[in-house]
C-alpha cells in the first residue's frame, strides 16, 4: 500500500464527527453569507466546472468557498460536496493562508484522492498527491455515491433521513482513510524488520 500522508492534525479533525459539517447546494450544515467586497471581486473572475463531481475537505483554515455562486464561510471538519457542472472557487484566492484542505475527484462509481493544498505564512507547502482510491467495488464508496444520488435525484422522499444517511455514509469513507493511513504506519514499521531478518537468511544461507 502506498503512503497516503495524514498528518495528526488531520486524523483529529477526521475522526470528530462533532466538528464534520456538509455542504451541498441541495442542503447545508452552514448558512450562507454575504462575503467581504475583496472576495466576492475575486470569486467572479475565478469559478470554473465540470462534468466530473469533486468534494473538499477542510482541514485547517477559516475562509469562504462558493458553491453555484452561494458563498459559504468554512471551519475545519466543513465537507463541499460539488456535483457535477457546478460552479466552484477555482484555487485559492492569493490572500488566503494558512488552511489545508483535500480534494477528492469522483468519476461514475469511484472515488480518487486528490490533492493537498496548503498554505502556511504565506508560503505553498506540501502540494502531493493522496495516494488511496475508492474502487466501484469499495462498501463505503458505494454507500457515500448512493447515498449522494438519492439526495439529488427525484428518489429523496424524505431529504431528513436523506441528509443524514449521506452524513454517516461520509463518515464510514473518511473512517476508512485513517484506517489506511494506521495500515500504511504499520507497514512502514514491521518493513525494517522484515528486510533484516531477509538479510540475515541471505548471510546466513538458513
Amino acid at each position: 500500500m502506498k503512503d497516503i500522508y495524514l498528518e495528526e492534525r488531520d486524523l483529529t479533525v477526521i475522526l470528530s464527527t462533532k466538528t464534520l459539517k456538509v455542504v451541498s447546494s441541495i442542503r447545508s450544515d452552514i448558512p450562507a453569507v454575504k462575503p467581504d467586497p475583496k472576495y466576492s471581486d475575486w470569486m467572479v473572475r475565478n469559478c470554473n466546472s465540470h462534468y466530473h463531481r469533486e468534494a473538499m475537505l477542510v482541514l485547517s483554515g477559516s475562509e469562504y468557498f462558493s458553491l453555484n455562486n452561494i458563498v459559504y464561510p468554512y471551519v475545519p471538519g466543513t465537507f463541499f460536496l460539488i456535483d457535477s457542472k457546478e460552479k466552484h472557487d477555482f484555487y485559492y484566492p492569493s490572500f488566503y493562508d494558512n488552511f489545508r484542505h483535500l480534494w477528492f475527484r469522483i468519476v461514475d462509481k469511484t472515488i480518487f484522492t486528490g490533492n493537498f493544498y496548503s498554505k502556511k505564512n504565506g508560503i505553498i507547502t506540501n502540494i502531493r498527491n493522496f495516494n488511496y482510491t475508492f474502487n466501484e467495488h469499495n462498501h463505503a464508496s458505494r454507500l457515500f455515491i448512493d447515498a449522494w444520488n438519492r439526495l439529488t435525484t427525484v428518489q429523496s422522499t424524505n431529504q431528513d433521513f436523506d441528509w443524514f444517511y449521506l452524513k454517516h455514509a461520509l463518515s464510514g469513507v473518511l473512517l476508512e482513510l485513517c484506517r489506511a493511513e494506521n495500515d500504511a504506519r504499520t507497514m512502514k514499521m514491521e518493513q525494517p524488520i522484515e528486510l533484516h531478518h531477509k538479510n540475515i537468511i541471505n548471510v546466513t544461507g538458513v
